[in-house]
């Protein structure tokens, strides 16, 4: 069994069947053109992609939560003859190609005579986008021996048994979904269970997973259930692992499930790199690290500013009609990730971004991620944003605590006291202010930074 929602069951062969006979139907129109998918993550969303991939196609990957006008804008941009989509949202007279997703029905008539295109690994077959927290998203084009090579790497550490179970809510338009969930679990064999996030906590404790992949934010969400619930009652019986990628995970977190039996694999990638560059294995990780280096890429540190550079099969084709920051950003067939990081042996630490460094009139530099990370394991302090102002250090958060009960503010505030007295002078912070939102955050849960420092 490959797949199963809403009670339906799909088994590796109906897959394959799915695939070819939506391929058949509409190869010709995927075929060398840029096709977007636009659609919640789904089974026939599966079904889409590959039907797109093997017909020679380049499936361009949405965001479900965009808007008509974004999406037009989308299309111009990235030349889309073809939609694929569960609403046609496209203007009349658009001379786009609207394809219903849910237009997948087998005639095994059509299966026999089909074809593969005749495509090479390094061909480009899906072009999926940033999701970074300072930058417009850009658009990152991807081979298949990216994917391929990348998702075969990762399951060498973060190792999938044909036995296990995942209960998936990443998005599979997100390539930590795609390659992490849908590629992995292909390779491997192993069964994935399709929820969401509205009925997630309901179906773990029907399903009874194995595995889970979630970004910190979930994991920590989790864990406050158990510690309410208990642990069988939150997550039954088998869940022995868990992926967690999108952004720093808390150490005592990490110790926490450990003790309860669970394993949590920390991971570190980006888009541009299909994405994973360091998986901490189940067995073997190292707590406070972001993973070991896969074997599909090489990973070194730039002795000048201390920046992650990566090179491999994993690595990008380029960005999408933008020579100029493809070459920018790949020198000498080394990725720059722009993020600040260490290597000890074979693992990798990511300790913030070049961008987000704050400098100072002395010349200082701090990292406000590296500051933020200190308090993650304060209860009161829900989220950090550490920023540079009057050329002094300055840090807005949100606390649940502090709206229902303000003395929660003398808990912060000694915390803050804490941090501060044991960093040196211009690392610390001068002044809070207390915010009654939560921070805009991109779609893997990272707080946004756009013009933050002055």
């Amino acid at each position: 069994m490959l797949f199963e929602y809403d009670g339906t069951k799909i088994t590796y062969k109906q897959f394959l069947l799915d695939v070819i006979c939506f391929a058949s139907k509409f190869d010709t129109h995927f075929k060398n053109n840029n096709n977007l998918i636009f659609a919640n993550t789904s089974y026939k969303w599966a079904v889409a992609y590959f039907a797109i991939v093997i017909s020679g196609g380049v499936a361009v990957l949405a965001e479900a939560n965009l808007k008509a006008d974004e999406l037009n804008t989308l299309c111009s941009k990235y030349k889309i003859k073809n939609v694929v989509s569960e609403h046609n949202f496209l203007n009349e007279g658009n001379d786009l190609l609207f394809i219903n997703i849910n237009d997948i029905k087998v005639n095994i008539s059509q299966i026999s005579d089909y074809k593969f295109a005749n495509m090479s690994e390094e061909n480009v077959c899906t072009i999926a986008f940033t999701s970074g927290t300072t930058d417009i998203a850009k658009g990152i084009m991807l081979s298949h021996k990216n994917l391929c090579c990348d998702a075969y790497a990762g399951c060498s550490i973060y190792k999938y048994e044909q036995t296990d179970v995942v209960l998936n809510i990443l998005p599979f338009y997100h390539l930590f979904g795609l390659t992490c969930v849908l590629l992995a679990s292909l390779i491997c064999g192993n069964r994935v269970i399709l929820s969401n996030v509205r009925t997630f906590f309901d179906d773990l404790k029907t399903v009874n997973p194995t595995s889970l992949l979630l970004v910190p934010e979930i994991v920590e969400f989790l864990l406050l259930r158990i510690q309410k619930s208990g642990l069988q009652e939150t997550v039954g019986t088998r869940l022995r692992k868990i992926l967690c990628g999108g952004s720093h995970i808390n150490k005592e977190t990490v110790n926490i499930y450990r003790k309860l039996g669970i394993y949590i694999s920390s991971c570190y990638g980006m888009t541009e790199c299909s994405p994973g560059i360091a998986i901490n294995p189940v067995e073997g990780g190292r707590s406070g690290t972001d993973g070991l280096v896969i074997s599909c890429n090489q990973v070194k540190i730039s002795p000048d500013d201390h920046e992650i550079l990566v090179k491999g099969s994993n690595v990008m084709v380029g960005y999408y009609n933008n020579k100029e920051l493809t070459e920018k950003v790949i020198v000498d067939g080394w990725f720059h990730t722009g993020d600040i990081g260490f290597l000890k042996d074979g693992f990798l630490s990511v300790i913030g971004k070049i961008k987000n460094l704050m400098v100072f009139d002395n010349g200082k530099k701090v990292n406000p991620e590296e500051l933020e990370y200190k308090f993650m394991d304060c209860a009161e302090i829900d989220e950090i944003l550490v920023y540079k102002s009057s050329n002094c250090i300055h840090a807005k958060i949100f606390s649940k605590s502090f709206l229902e009960n303000s003395e929660a503010y003398k808990t912060i505030s000694l915390k803050i006291s804490k941090v501060n007295s044991e960093l040196p002078y211009y690392k610390r912070i001068r002044k809070i202010e207390m915010v009654q939102e939560p921070f805009e955050k991109t779609s893997l849960n990272k707080i946004k930074r756009r013009n933050l420092n002055e």
